[in-house]
Formats: C-alpha cells, sequence, structure tokens
C-alpha cells in the first residue's frame, strides 16, 4: 500500500495439488488479539513437509512472530518471537534454515545488534548461539550437518573485506579460513574440505585460488595480469 492507504489483506493457504483440498491457516492471535495490519512474510516448508513457518509481523515492523503450521489443519503455534526498538527486516529470505534432520533450525537475527546465528529445536527452544560479537554474519555457505559446522562469510576481522569462516554448532572452533587483507567471493566444495576464492583489494587485482578448508593453497587458478 502507499503511504496513508489501508493494508491489503493477505491469507495464507495450503494446496494439496493431487486432491485440490485447499487448507486455510489459522489467523494467529497476538497478544491474545487479532490484528488487522499486519503483514505476512514468505512462508518456508519444513524438510518434512507437514508443515511451513509462517512469518508475521505488525504494522509498525517492530515485532516478528514465526508460527509453525500444520499443513493438513492449518492450527498455527508460535515458536519465536522477537521485538527490537527500531525495526526488523520481513524480506529476509534467509532468516531460518531449517537442518535436513529436522532436529532444529538455524536462525539469523540482528536483535544483538549484529547479525548472528542461533541454533533452536524444531519447538523454538534456543539450544545456544552459533556466533557472537561485534560482527555480523553475511550469508551462511553451507550447514555441514555430519560433522556440525557451518561454513559462513563475515567481515570480522577488517569491516572492508569479507571472509569464509567456520564455526561448530555449539560455537565453539571458530575459524578463518581466507587469508590477508582481501575481499573474498569463495565457492566452497560439495564436501566442505576445499573452496575455491576470488580475492583482491585496492592495489591487487582479482586472483583465483583453490584451498582447502585447513587454510592451505593447493593451487593458484587465475590472475589478471
Amino acid at each position: 500500500p502507499k503511504a496513508g492507504d489501508k493494508i491489503t489483506k493477505v491469507w495464507l493457504r495450503i494446496a494439496n495439488i493431487e486432491t485440490g483440498q485447499i487448507t486455510k491457516v489459522q489467523e494467529p492471535t497476538v497478544d491474545g488479539e487479532l490484528h488487522n495490519d499486519r503483514y505476512l512474510g514468505t512462508p518456508i516448508w519444513r524438510p518434512d513437509s507437514k508443515g511451513i513457518l509462517m512469518q508475521w509481523m505488525n504494522h509498525g515492523q517492530d515485532y516478528l512472530k514465526l508460527f509453525d503450521v500444520d499443513h493438513t489443519t492449518g492450527i498455527c503455534k508460535e515458536i519465536y518471537s522477537e521485538q527490537q526498538k527500531t525495526w526488523i527486516s520481513l524480506d529476509t529470505d534467509n532468516r531460518v534454515h531449517y537442518l535436513e534432520s529436522g532436529k532444529g533450525f538455524i536462525l539469523q537475527s540482528d536483535k544483538s545488534k549484529w547479525n548472528h546465528l542461533y541454533l533452536y529445536d524444531m519447538d523454538g527452544k534456543l539450544i545456544n548461539p552459533i556466533t557472537s560479537g561485534d560482527y555480523s554474519v553475511r550469508s551462511i555457505v553451507k550447514i555441514d550437518e555430519a560433522n556440525k559446522v557451518i561454513y559462513f562469510t563475515c567481515q570480522k576481522d577488517n569491516v572492508a573485506f569479507t571472509d569464509l569462516y567456520k564455526v561448530s554448532f555449539d560455537g565453539k572452533k571458530l575459524q578463518r579460513l581466507t587469508f590477508g587483507d582481501f575481499n573474498h567471493t569463495v565457492s566452497l566444495s560439495p564436501k566442505g574440505d576445499y573452496f575455491i576464492t576470488t580475492y583482491s583489494n585496492f592495489s591487487t587485482p582479482p586472483k583465483v585460488a583453490l584451498y582447502a578448508n585447513s587454510g592451505k593453497q593447493i593451487t593458484e587458478l587465475d590472475d589478471c595480469k
């Protein structure tokens, strides 16, 4: 809606493609009341396809709630709530990453004033923060459930440069994998044991190299000479 216009009402429905059955998702009550002035963010399917995660936000966009929705009944159960003094982005398409095992999800939030990763169980109970400190996570590159490791990019050591890091699910063993005072654009191998980085800075034209995740260079692939 344009400024001053009423919010267009939006409802969430789940369609069974085979039967044509439409399930109406329950309009959740927030603090015991129904809110007409609200937004619904992009829903996220659970790994088992038996439900979705619905993102709900108030008109002021400073109050976020996540609801677990049963795909057959449309019944909602609140599993996460967040309030900030200023503003929360509803357009974050990578806010929640479900674990393929179905044992929980990883949430991105800047509620600490820095964008960090948090591990929750499927009922929305916080297990532990995964990252913390005076820096922001930029993106998750890979979630390695088998080894309980997350690969992500951030600007921890220098706000002018993006680096690749890895950290355990429990928040321990944080390790920088890229090198030097460069801005890195990385591509991780399927198993996470190697990565290709295109790196540069103000005085260094882009170079491309293959590295092991231990930080050891395997070979230089290209430069801009």
